[in-house]
């Protein structure tokens, strides 16, 4: 993994220029991808929390925002939809709106880039382990693609891209802990697909000199 030395908080340092359109100044926008999942969620309320001059972007494959997750739990009764904890329904702000859109829509999202202009792009909408190989090469490659041809193609647009990978491209590890500097070797098209999306961000942002992390996330746990 060989990323540019940028902290994650360097997309907190970006000044927004004065918005012409009469929306009120802000000081940090943030477009989140899968902005319904659980990581989405939590980083949603953070950033409103901590940034009060900050906006978020979420954008995903729901419908609406309601009081809910997009997973489900298990019950005595079954499945159910996974409820928002009260801290997530608390933070409910103004500064927040959501966009449903497909991934694969790079026209879409770039007119969404082009309109919001975010100084960090959060790319954390995935396919899950249990998921069709066709969506999670559809989901974790080409809407990573897809993503960062919009990205590219936005005029103007000098955004930090952080993108949520996983734990999971390592494989079967030959020693514990896992080091960042260890060889990947995924297990499961799950982790190829993750370790794709790595390659994909890079090759894009270094072709079109942008700022990127990517952060191999493990063992997501949580109220929800």
């Amino acid at each position: 993994m060989r990323d540019p030395p940028v902290a994650a908080c360097d997309c907190a340092r970006r000044r927004a220029a004065p918005d012409d359109r009469g929306r009120r100044t802000v000081t940090r926008r943030y477009l989140i991808t899968g902005a319904q999942g659980l990581v989405g969620r939590y980083l949603t309320a953070r950033i409103l929390d901590t940034e009060p001059e900050s906006e978020v972007l979420g954008i995903g494959r729901s419908g609406s925002v309601d009081g809910f997750f997009t997973h489900a739990i298990s019950t005595r009764g079954g499945q159910e939809r996974a409820p928002l904890p009260a801290e997530l329904l608390a933070s409910i702000s103004a500064r927040h709106r959501y966009q449903s859109i497909s991934l694969l829509d790079t026209p879409g999202l770039c007119d969404l880039l082009r309109e919001f202009r975010p100084h960090c792009v959060f790319h954390l909408a995935s396919a899950l382990h249990t998921a069709s190989q066709r969506d999670l090469l559809q989901t974790n490659v080409e809407g990573t693609a897809s993503l960062m041809n919009a990205v590219a193609d936005a005029p103007g647009l000098d955004a930090l891209v952080i993108l949520g990978s996983s734990g999971s491209v390592y494989g079967e590890p030959e020693a514990l802990p896992i080091r960042e500097s260890d060889t990947c070797h995924p297990a499961d098209m799950y982790g190829l697909t993750k370790l794709a999306a790595e390659h994909v961000v890079r090759i894009h942002a270094e072709r079109g000199g942008l700022p990127f992390v990517t952060a191999r996330i493990f063992n997501v746990v949580g109220p929800g």
